[in-house]
């Protein structure tokens, strides 16, 4: 591609993208243009740097505005999937502390309890053998 005829005289051959993976949006400060060799679709290399940016711009919203307009909608399903996993983690806890001693339980809880409250005491989530 960096040799071709058709790429002489453009300031770039192609755009590139940096998106928040995070939040998965666009941000025009994170659009660069590309130049020769770069193996890119190259659908904005024949406009001028201000219809470019313009269309890029365009997109970008467009894009930016759905993810805003569908994030309730994703929310509440994400919500309702935690209610339901919330349900079911909280009956396989309950199951597995009544198959535990009363003496046992308690003693974990408070090892537990300890560390949350003074990370400086022994964690009970390391193995005691690594910590020997």
């Amino acid at each position: 591609m960096a040799d071709t005829k058709s790429s002489r005289g453009l300031a770039a051959t192609g755009v590139g993208t940096v998106d928040c993976a995070r939040h998965e949006m666009k941000l025009a400060s994170g659009v660069g243009d590309l130049q020769k060799g770069k193996k890119v679709a190259t659908s904005t290399k024949e406009m001028g740097p201000g219809s470019c940016r313009d269309i890029l711009d365009d997109n970008f919203s467009d894009w930016n505005w759905k993810k805003v307009t569908t994030v309730g909608h994703i929310l509440l399903c994400k919500l309702k999937e935690a209610v339901g996993s919330a349900k079911m983690h909280s009956n396989e806890l309950a199951e597995l502390q009544s198959a535990i001693d009363a003496v046992s339980l308690y003693a974990c809880k408070s090892e537990v309890e300890a560390w949350e409250d003074d990370s400086s005491q022994p964690n009970p989530f390391e193995s005691c053998i690594a910590c020997k």
